[in-house]
Order: structure tokens, then C-alpha cells, then sequence
């Protein structure tokens, strides 16, 4: 009898803490369809984004990439590659999952802006 109330306080324990982690701190994509998301004009890309010019809030439009992400690619700026990113410690998986949606233009101070 003690081990049926055990196995049942362990199973109970687990659903319990699975629910709570999962109501904790979801991504929000995982909580709205991405085909539900209010997409915002300004921040919508019409086309590719450049890493080297791109505003903070143009960088977190990117799948992938949050604030502290996007402030670490503005601050290791200019990129020649996207393969650079490393240096802003964004993970070769999120580098490819962006890499068709961002070019590497030059910035404005570097040379051949003139």
C-alpha cells in the first residue's frame, strides 16, 4: 500500500511540476501560432536585413534573436560574413535559421562608404 501511494505522489509531483515549468516562462512563439502574431509595419522586413545597419528592434524581428542577441551582434559590428556572428556568440543552428534573411552590407564608417 505505501508503494502505491508512493508511485501516485511521484506521478502526481511530476504533473504538477511539468505544468508549472511549462506556464513559467513559454517563448512567445511557442504561445501564439506565428500565423495569429500581429506583425508590425516597422519592424516587418520587406527584405533582407543588414547586420551592420540594422536597428536593435530589426534584429529581434529575426527568429531566433532576442535583446540581449541583437546587442551583442551591434556591439561586435562590422560583419564582413555571416559566419562572423560567432563572435557575437550567436549559435551556428540560429546563424543558418537566419542567414537567408540577413545580408552583410557595409557600414556606414567603414571603408568604401564614402
Amino acid at each position: 500500500m505505501v508503494k502505491r501511494w508512493c508511485a501516485r505522489s511521484v506521478v502526481l509531483f511530476a504533473s504538477v511540476l511539468i505544468a508549472a515549468c511549462a506556464a513559467e516562462k513559454a517563448p512567445a512563439e511557442m504561445a501564439v501560432n506565428p500565423a495569429e502574431r500581429p506583425v508590425d509595419a516597422a519592424v516587418a522586413p520587406a527584405s533582407s536585413i543588414n547586420l551592420n545597419t540594422a536597428t536593435q528592434r530589426e534584429l529581434e524581428s529575426l527568429r531566433g534573436i532576442g535583446p540581449a542577441t541583437a546587442k551583442r551582434i551591434i556591439r561586435n559590428r562590422p560583419y564582413v560574413s555571416t559566419a562572423e556572428l560567432s563572435r557575437a556568440e550567436v549559435a551556428g543552428p540560429i546563424t543558418e535559421l537566419i542567414s537567408s534573411r540577413v545580408t552583410v552590407g557595409l557600414a556606414p564608417g567603414q571603408p568604401g562608404t564614402e
